[in-house]
């Protein structure tokens, strides 16, 4: 590119989130919230970038699309349902092109490609140290990336969404995590961590300091306010 040439701004407009995903020969492709509060993803051809020219490439879907990564023609969209991440792949048209399986019920923290189109993203969960894994589009298989060490037999664990129902009968997911012995009856010391302010989801991902309170045959649960 000319570093030298004059900056010619896209949007001036205040009023919405718009994030540059990259290029595609003069085509620019832009996530964004305008008049789609869950974003949506649209594209710019720098040759004509009236706004009247600019284009829907995926939708505004009923989960939230949280991150987007534009590479080798290819769209991955990480979408929160009910606050558990799920990974959709898109083409540069925006058609469907499947989903990624997720290793537990968790976060995804970031999406990376190669050009030989391998995806890799970063994936924790309650029972998962922040792990990348590599996905190999050509047979469909996830596997991890130079797996850290794991200080506890996650095996003998696990992690489930449930909902509680709120005064106005609003549906708010949690997750608790615990041995898959232990019995829930309601004497099992419990931690239960919450937030809510500012429209920001608690994700379930690793805490170390909850590795030892299960260890220790303790409950801990999540629960998603804003999910």
């Amino acid at each position: 590119p000319d570093v030298k040439a004059p900056v010619k701004p896209l949007v001036e407009e205040d009023g919405a989130e718009y994030a540059a995903l990259g290029l595609l020969g003069s085509t620019l492709y832009v996530k964004t919230d305008e008049n789609a509060p869950n974003h949506k993803i649209i594209s710019i051809d720098l040759n004509n970038p009236r706004r009247e020219a600019w284009k829907t490439v995926i939708p505004e879907a009923k989960d939230a699309m949280r991150i987007a990564t534009l590479f080798i023609g290819q769209i991955v969209v990480e979408y929160l349902s009910d606050v558990q991440s799920r990974l959709a792949v898109f083409d540069a048209a925006g058609r469907p092109q499947g989903e990624i399986a997720l290793p537990d019920a968790g976060s995804v923290t970031g999406v990376g490609g190669q050009r030989s189109g391998r995806i890799f993203f970063e994936f924790s969960s309650p029972l998962y140290q922040p792990t990348v894994f590599r996905y190999n589009p050509r047979d469909g298989k996830v596997v991890a990336f130079e797996a850290p060490s794991v200080p506890i037999d996650v095996s003998k664990y696990e992690t489930r969404r449930l909902f509680a129902v709120s005064k106005d009968g609003t549906r708010v997911p949690f997750f608790v995590t615990a041995r898959k012995d232990l019995k829930l009856d309601g004497t099992n010391p419990t931690l239960l961590h919450a937030y809510g302010g500012f429209s920001i989801s608690l994700l379930p991902v690793y805490r170390p300091q909850v590795v030892a309170w299960l260890e220790l045959g303790g409950v801990w649960v999540s629960a998603n306010i804003r999910g």
